[in-house]
């Protein structure tokens, strides 16, 4: 058996989270997982669903520059006292390369894995620096390289390396059953949230933060709000913009239209529910979310930003981040007109059923060291 610690920079609410989430429960009796997670959270719905029998959950505290030293301490504590429990140490956030591989090196885990799972370290210029220079050391620290799609790896390792066989790449794939578009489902979803027939229903998902862009699908929303009154749009994630985003809100005077609905496990009742996936996020790797929503066969306006390698179906449509809310809120319009099916086959046939990635990654574990 091996035993592997994943290592999360915090309460995860996006797609690394889904990710872990769905891997790990995925796996067998062939390998041990728990966690570390950088938090002041207890017992989140996300704790909740990676949590098995024997599973143990560590804690530190929030990742934080005013934190950082202390945390470097708390970080080398942990592992002199707990490295030899573990083979395997997954990294899910490379700006933590020093700060985790380098004490899971000195106290001796064997394997240490990196992941790439964007393209670029900060919304912030500065940070962006800063964090390069974080992660400059990690060939001397990660003997395993990881990433989700190639533009992530090119990103994290560079063209040269991400193009050899050093790296390899784990589709962020999904669980093709658990998305399934069902008309039963969408019909009581609907009437769950108050939501007629005839209304337009938008989602924006993802972690509210610089990255995920939701102030932007604010105000496309509030274009929609123009063109079609009977429009309702739910916010999904929760994160340090929230505030600013309500506000946004507001002052647009749009608040009965717009719902708030935080961090849930239930997104794919949302998915069955909605009419369109509004994701105008400023960069990405590869969002698992919208490979979720083309599954359930959700009409998905993407920001052009976003990696083309996430285009799996039909229902996607890009637009420049440069163009207007307006002309945004035009494709949205006319995305939701697209009669929802289920598109699980489609999604499978590309390779991104979990069934078979989480094998994949699992076998690359199990392989380390034979």
């Amino acid at each position: 058996m091996k035993r592997i610690l994943y290592v999360l920079a915090n309460e995860p609410t996006g797609g690394v989270g889904i990710f872990v989430r769905d891997f790990t429960t995925h796996f067998d009796d062939r390998v041990h997982v728990d966690f570390l997670i950088y938090t002041e959270q207890r017992d989140t719905v996300f704790q909740k669903a990676i949590r098995k029998k024997d599973t143990r959950i560590y804690y530190l505290p929030e990742l934080t520059m005013k934190a950082y030293v202390k945390l470097l301490r708390l970080t080398d504590e942990f592992f002199r006292v707990h490295a030899r429990e573990y083979d395997i140490v997954h990294l899910t956030y490379p700006g933590q390369v020093g700060m985790v591989l380098k004490p899971a090196k000195k106290y001796g885990v064997p394997y240490r894995i990196i992941h790439s799972f964007n393209t670029r370290l900060s919304d912030n210029p500065l940070k962006s620096i800063r964090n390069k220079l974080f992660i400059m050391n990690y060939k001397k620290y990660a003997n395993v390289y990881l990433a989700c799609s190639r533009n992530a790896g090119e990103y994290l390792y560079g063209k040269k390396m991400a193009e050899s066989s050093q790296v390899t790449y784990i589709m962020n794939a999904i669980d093709c059953e658990e998305y399934r578009f069902d008309e039963s489902k969408r019909i009581g979803m609907r009437r769950e949230l108050g939501v007629s027939d005839d209304t337009k229903l938008f989602l924006a998902a993802g972690r509210l933060e610089e990255q995920k862009n939701i102030g932007f699908a604010v105000d496309v929303f509030n274009e929609i709000l123009k063109k079609n009154s009977n429009s309702r749009l739910i916010i999904i994630g929760d994160g340090p913009l929230k505030q600013s985003i309500v506000q946004k809100v507001s002052g647009y005077g749009i608040s009965d239209s717009v719902v708030f609905a935080g961090f849930t496990n239930r997104l794919n009742d949302y998915f069955n529910a909605a009419d369109a996936l509004l994701f105008p996020s400023l960069y990405e790797g590869l969002p698992i979310t919208v490979i979720d929503a083309q599954n359930s066969g959700l009409p998905c306006i993407l920001s052009d930003t976003i990696s083309e390698e996430v285009v799996l179906t039909d229902l996607v449509h890009m637009r420049s981040l440069n163009d207007t809310p307006e002309q945004w809120a035009d494709t949205c319009l006319s995305a939701c007109c697209q009669q929802r099916r289920d598109y699980t086959d489609e999604i499978t046939k590309k390779g991104y059923n979990i069934a078979k990635e989480a094998l994949r990654l699992e076998q690359l574990c199990l392989d380390l060291g034979e």
